[in-house]
This record gives structure tokens, C-alpha cells and sequence, in this order.
């Protein structure tokens, strides 16, 4: 969970303004008092959401103590669904769904800020959990996915699904395909690949 708030920080730092957060009016003044107790001051004529948006994204204590409170999400696949994470990396799958479309409604003030994470999800994604071919459960723990692998006469008719750059599930296509996907830049080397028989989705290797 750390490592999620750390890395939403140094992304917004190295690239100023890519974490866009959408924050919850419900919860802005319970959430400005905890800041305030933690130590972090109100600039005068700062309101109380930039002032949340500014110590989330400028200070790791901030970060870590709402981080946990945040949903992750990612632009609709290509069957129109939003893919999901909780501030956690946990992946939470359609439960998104409605948490899209009510996560600031008075009665489900679960979440504080939601995050796009799609224009950087690449950079991202190595400490989220992933998800099955089904779409609906997670598999496999961040740090854990193996490297794709070798091709063999197997392989080359093998169908394959893959995340793209922008956190959304692919495919099936095939491996010859996949190697398509890489040359025109849609997907790097390392994004997550999975096909059937794998216990687990591995990182995608670029045939040389």
C-alpha cells in the first residue's frame, strides 16, 4: 500500500499534473481535520480539496494514511468495462462498476479520491494485482509474474490475452500478433501476457 501512495508521488513529481485525483465533497471536512491533526497546515484562501490534492501528492505521510481510502481505475476494455483497483493494489474487479458510477454518494463514502491511472498505468502496473482471462478474479500478487515462455512449435498457435498501455485486457491474439503489438509500440516488453494453461499471468518477452 505504501509503495502505491510513494509511487503515485513520484509520478505526479517527475511528471507534474499526470495523477489527476477526483475527490469526494462528502468527505472533505473530515478528511481536511485529519490532515490538520497529522500537522499539515491550510494555506489562507486554499480550499479544503486542493488543500487534500496538495498533501497526497507532496507528502509520503499524507499519502500512506489516505491511500487506503482511494480508488485505482483504468478506461473501459474493450467489452466497456472499467477495470478497477483499490489504493491497496488489490484488484476489485466489477464491484468498480458501481463505485464508478456512486462513489460519491453520501451513503457509499467509502473512497476519497478516484485516480485515472490508464495514462500511466504502464508505469504502474508491476505493483497492482491482475486479473484472470475471465475478468474476474486476481491471481496473481504484484512481484511474483514470471517472464513468458520460450516459443516453441506449441506456442506459435497459442491465443493470447494482454494488458495494454492503459490497464485494459486484450486478445485473444496470437503470439505472432503480440510481436505485431510490440513493434508498432502498443505494448513493451514486461506488459502482463496469460494464456491457457498458465497458472498465472508472465511478462511478455520480445522474440529477437
Amino acid at each position: 500500500m505504501k509503495r502505491v501512495a510513494k509511487r503515485l508521488i513520484d509520478l505526479d513529481s517527475s511528471t507534474p499534473g499526470c495523477v489527476k485525483l477526483r475527490t469526494n465533497p462528502y468527505l472533505l471536512d473530515s478528511v481536511t481535520e485529519k490532515l490538520k491533526r497529522m500537522g499539515f497546515k491550510k494555506r489562507l484562501l486554499q480550499s479544503s480539496e486542493q488543500f487534500k490534492i496538495d498533501c497526497f501528492l507532496s507528502y509520503r505521510p499524507a499519502a500512506e494514511a489516505l491511500i487506503h481510502r482511494v480508488l485505482l481505475d483504468t478506461k473501459s476494455d474493450d467489452q466497456g468495462r472499467h477495470h478497477c483497483w483499490h489504493g491497496s493494489g488489490r484488484y476489485i474487479g466489477w464491484e468498480g462498476l458501481s463505485q464508478l458510477a456512486d462513489w460519491t454518494r453520501e451513503e457509499n463514502c467509502n473512497f476519497i479520491f478516484m485516480v485515472n491511472i490508464a495514462p500511466f498505468f504502464d508505469r504502474i502496473s508491476d505493483l497492482l494485482d491482475h486479473i484472470s482471462s475471465s475478468g474476474h478474479d486476481a491471481i496473481t500478487a504484484p512481484g511474483h509474474q514470471q517472464q513468458a515462455p520460450p516459443a516453441t512449435r506449441e506456442s506459435t498457435t497459442r491465443q493470447w490475452y494482454y494488458f495494454d498501455q492503459q490497464g485494459c485486457r486484450r486478445g485473444p491474439v496470437s503470439e505472432a500478433e503480440l510481436e505485431k503489438l510490440f513493434a508498432r509500440g502498443e505494448i513493451r516488453a514486461g506488459a502482463s501476457v496469460w494464456s491457457e494453461g498458465l497458472l498465472e499471468w508472465v511478462r511478455f518477452s520480445h522474440r529477437h
